[in-house]
């Protein structure tokens, strides 16, 4: 089979392989990949925006994107640029009146917002809700952070799972498209790391349900060996010679969106685990024995 033409397309998908430091998440998805440019002779540029206060951070992303895109058939000379700033600091708005007696509340119909904050881990609902009973006249509503942060995990499960969604749909949909135009051995490749999402997302919301610490942690190390599948299997894609970027491009670019998919709902599943996890451990600050106990 004749090497894949190499063009931007191509290179953009092989640079969501380049994860942002610190995070699951690849540098396209962040969006961080401003232009990509490749000449007839193959000369290929890229240019990157990078706004981070670390200056570790760009040069992590420099190497690793040398790194890969030089290994692509037909690369013969290649530049990366990149812009890197600090993030803009938010100024204060003007006319902001820091005196407590002249707030005033901007809900309809509320004329007065009392905050109570306590460093021990409570505040004393029955002490404020005694007190409320004795304005007479008055109606007095209550509403605790933790409400508010129960109702903010729930939307924040809700949108991991429609995300998840997505990624299923984009699996499939690729998966018809190249339907009976691939090796069997590249087919096979793809179920392990199939199999390990499935198991990761299963176990994701099972510890949700059930509030179960060991589930929780175990999704965390299942998604760093999914990470490691997914990147053993991106490079065989790049390098073998019976892999994707064999085929004609449309077929070897679905296979790529099949393979970065099931790595996706791996992610997904991890951030679904996650809450429950550091809510059930203190935070993260659980001791070594028990993030032992929880495997």
């Amino acid at each position: 089979m004749s090497e894949p033409a190499l063009t931007p397309a191509l290179i953009r998908a092989a640079l969501t392989t380049v994860k942002y430091p610190g995070f699951s998440r690849d540098i396209v998805s962040f969006g961080l990949v401003k232009n990509i440019a490749v000449s007839p002779e193959g000369a290929v540029t890229v240019d990157l925006l990078v706004e981070s206060k670390n200056a570790d951070v760009p040069r992590y992303i420099y190497e690793n994107v040398m790194g890969v895109v030089k290994e692509l058939p037909g690369v013969k000379k290649l530049d990366v640029n990149i812009e890197h700033h600090a993030p803009e600091q938010k100024k204060k708005p003007t006319g902001v009146n820091d005196d407590p007696a002249d707030w005033k509340s901007s809900v309809p119909g509320v004329k007065h917002v009392i905050a109570v904050a306590s460093g021990k881990g409570g505040v004393g609902n029955r002490a404020r809700q005694a007190e409320a009973s004795c304005n007479t006249g008055l109606m007095v509503g209550i509403s605790t952070p933790e409400e508010k942060m129960a109702l903010v995990r729930v939307a924040q499960q809700c949108s991991r799972l429609g995300r998840i969604v997505h990624q299923v749909l984009v699996m499939v949909q690729n998966v018809q498209e190249i339907a009976g135009e691939v090796l069997p051995e590249d087919v096979e490749a793809f179920k392990p790391i199939y199999l390990l999402a499935e198991v990761e997302l299963r176990d994701a919301v099972l510890s949700i349900l059930r509030g179960d610490e060991q589930l929780a942690y175990g999704v965390l190390r299942q998604d760093e060996e999914l990470d490691s599948l997914y990147a053993a299997e991106m490079k065989r894609i790049f390098t073998k010679a019976s892999s994707a970027m064999f085929y004609d491009f449309q077929v070897g670019t679905g296979l790529l969106f099949i393979l970065r998919a099931i790595e996706r709902i791996g992610d997904h599943a991890k951030q679904l685990a996650v809450p429950s996890f550091y809510r059930l451990t203190g935070a993260g600050s659980a001791a070594p024995a028990e993030k032992s106990r929880a495997l």
